[in-house]
């Protein structure tokens, strides 16, 4: 199942690798910034609230060994770790490896972490990272998984503004499969939906990564940390609310929101201060995508909304319920 996409210029996988410019988001707005090689663990101020900010350094640099493989480059930053760009010393397979933050003490963290690495060992589909080790160096835990060559689309949808409607409903077809395919087989949600966690890769697949924060509908693994689940813009307001054991339907809900920002360049729901964000996903009206972007057709708007309701009850109920409006509405547009 693959997407056919806008053709992109890329740079090597070495150069995407190292980065000439880190993402990573500001502590006090969570907006999305991005520092440079040369300023990595400096001070900045972050444009948007104008707090003062940290630059992230690699824990690891090129050329380090973590058990049987070589660090070539950093990919990323997280709350409870970081992603490297490496290979195997033995037979060169290229990997994303992530590497546990041991700053993060907590059995949660580590059961997370395990549980990510299970569901990729555990799951084949085309739209899922594969496992290629589990293990802990020294004090170090970490997984590798097989490299996805390609760009996450929250880059592409800076570069581009916004995505092709039909592309968007082609992306909701492919990654409900796999999301039906978890959710029925092992009862997981993945629960940080978002443009990020979504990758195009140069062979024209659509790739879910980052499976960190999923969660085993019950089989809850008890959070004994402050650790904070999604992104504002596109969390589930039930996981606001303190909801302890969500089904499918909260994937379902950040699905749209993601896809909201994809076809209109906009969050559904947006402002410089995190609280308030949260507030409006709480009790905001749910926006319409034809109206923010007039090329988007009122047709894929309704399903949006629909997928963005804030009752569970209000939602679509299974993802293919979804999956057959939106090939509707695909046939419907491209006449």
């Amino acid at each position: 199942m693959r997407i056919k996409k806008k053709s992109y210029n890329k740079a090597a996988p070495i150069e995407k690798a190292v980065g000439l410019f880190m993402p990573f988001h500001c502590d006090s707005c969570l907006h999305k910034l991005r520092v440079s090689q040369e300023n990595y663990g400096y001070g900045m101020v972050c444009p948007y609230c104008k707090a003062g900010v940290i630059c992230p350094a690699p824990s690891f640099h090129a050329g380090e060994q973590i058990g049987p493989y070589l660090i070539d480059g950093w990919l990323a930053k997280g709350a409870m770790g970081e992603v490297y760009y490496g290979h195997a010393i033995k037979s060169e397979r290229v990997v994303a490896l992530k590497i546990l933050n041991t700053d993060v003490d907590s059995k949660y963290a580590f059961r997370l972490f395990e549980q990510e690495a299970y569901i990729m060992d555990h799951f084949e589909h085309e739209c899922l990272p594969r496992l290629a080790s589990f293990n802990q160096h020294h004090n170090y835990y970490y997984l590798a998984m097989n490299y996805v060559e390609g760009e996450g689309l929250d880059t592409l949808l800076l570069r581009e503004g916004s995505f092709d409607q039909i592309y968007v409903l082609d992306l909701i077809i492919h990654l409900a499969d796999l999301l039906d395919h978890v959710w029925r087989k092992f009862g997981a949600i993945h629960r940080d939906i978002k443009p990020a966690n979504i990758m195009a890769s140069e062979d024209d697949r659509i790739v879910l990564i980052d499976w960190g924060l999923a969660h085993i509908y019950n089989h809850p693994i008890e959070n004994d940390t402050d650790i904070t689940f999604g992104t504002p813009e596109y969390i589930c307001p039930v996981i606001v609310s303190g909801e302890t054991n969500p089904d499918y339907r909260t994937d379902i809900y950040s699905m749209g929101a993601t896809c909201f920002h994809l076809v209109t360049g906009q969050f559904p729901f947006h402002s410089e201060n995190a609280e308030e964000v949260i507030d409006q996903v709480l009790h905001g009206e749910v926006p319409l995508a034809h109206v923010v972007n007039s090329e988007v057709s009122p047709e894929v708007s309704k399903i949006l909304q629909r997928m963005m309701q804030r009752d569970y009850d209000d939602r679509y109920q299974n993802w293919t319920d979804l999956v057959e409006d939106v090939e509707k509405v695909k046939m419907f547009i491209s006449l």
